[in-house]
C-alpha cells in the first residue's frame, strides 16, 4: 500500500500528447489552416497585381504602335484619294474636250493619267500591329471594346479595297483602243545613266475614234470607285485614331486623379 501512495502524479503537460493521441487538436489545426489560406490569397493577390501591371504595360505599348500605324495610314490614304481625284478630273476634262470641244488638255496631263494608270503602285497600309494582336491572341489586352470593334471595321475596309485589284485585268482589256493611239519613246540618255521612258497620245486621232469616250468613261468610273472605297477606309482609320487618343487620355487621367 505504501508503494501506491508514494507514486507522484503525472505533470499536467503530459496530458496534451494524450489528448492529441485521443483526437484532433481543432484549435491548432484551424490556426494552421487559416495561415495557409491567407498565404495563398496573398500570393494570388500579388501575382494578379503583377500580371495586371504587365498587361497594362503591354496594352500601352500596343496603343502607341497602333496610333503610329493609324497616323501613317491617314497620310497614305489621303495622298491616294487626292491622286484618284486628280486623275478623275483630268479624265473628265479630256472626255469633255473629245465630245464637246472644250479647252484642249495639256499633253503632260494626258500622259499622267493615261500612260501608266495600269501600273499605279499598290497601296499597302500598315496593319502589322493589328495582325500581331490577332495572331498572338493579345487582342483581349485592349480593354476598350469600341476600339477593338473599330479596328476590325478598318481591317474589313482595307480587305474590300484589295479586292478591287481583281478587276484590273478586265479593265486593261476594255482599254485596248488606247494602245492604238499611244506611242512609247525613250528619252535622252545622259552618259552612264538610263533614259526615261515616256509616252504620248495622238489626241486628234483620239477625237475621231468613237471607242475612246467609252474607254475614258470606264477609266473615270474606276478612279471614282477607288476613291470612294479609300474615303470609306480613311473614315474607318480616322475613327480608330481618334478612339486611341481618347483611350490614352482616359488612362493618363486616372493616375492624376488618384494623386
Amino acid at each position: 500500500m505504501s508503494d501506491v501512495s508514494n507514486k507522484e502524479p503525472l505533470p499536467a503537460s503530459s496530458d496534451a500528447p494524450c489528448r492529441r493521441r485521443r483526437g484532433l487538436d481543432w484549435p491548432h489545426a484551424l490556426v494552421e489552416l487559416a495561415t495557409v489560406v491567407i498565404g495563398i490569397l496573398i500570393a494570388l493577390a500579388v501575382n494578379n497585381w503583377a500580371q495586371a501591371r504587365h498587361n497594362a504595360a503591354l496594352e500601352a505599348d500596343y496603343l502607341k504602335r497602333l496610333l503610329a500605324d493609324s497616323a501613317e495610314n491617314l497620310a497614305l490614304l489621303q495622298a491616294r484619294i487626292d491622286l484618284h481625284a486628280r486623275r478623275a478630273d483630268e479624265l473628265a476634262r479630256l472626255s469633255r474636250w473629245l465630245t464637246e470641244g472644250t479647252q484642249r488638255p495639256k499633253d503632260e496631263e494626258v500622259s499622267e493619267v493615261l500612260c501608266r494608270w495600269f501600273i499605279q503602285p499598290a497601296l499597302r497600309v500598315r496593319r502589322e500591329t493589328y495582325a500581331e494582336l490577332v495572331s498572338t491572341g493579345n487582342l483581349a489586352l485592349l480593354r476598350d471594346l469600341p476600339l477593338r470593334t473599330l479596328l476590325e471595321q478598318a481591317q474589313s475596309r482595307d480587305e474590300e479595297v484589295v479586292r478591287l485589284d481583281r478587276f484590273n485585268d478586265i479593265l486593261q482589256r476594255v482599254t485596248e483602243p488606247l494602245n492604238r493611239r499611244r506611242q512609247w519613246t525613250i528619252g535622252p540618255m545622259p552618259r552612264g545613266e538610263v533614259g526615261d521612258v515616256d509616252c504620248r497620245f495622238d489626241l486628234e486621232a483620239m477625237r475621231s475614234d468613237a471607242a475612246i469616250p467609252s474607254v475614258l468613261a470606264q477609266l473615270y468610273r474606276d478612279e471614282t470607285i477607288n476613291r470612294s472605297f479609300r474615303e470609306q477606309e480613311l473614315a474607318a482609320v480616322r475613327a480608330v485614331h481618334d478612339r486611341i487618343l481618347k483611350v490614352q487620355s482616359q488612362r493618363n487621367e486616372r493616375p492624376s486623379r488618384s494623386n
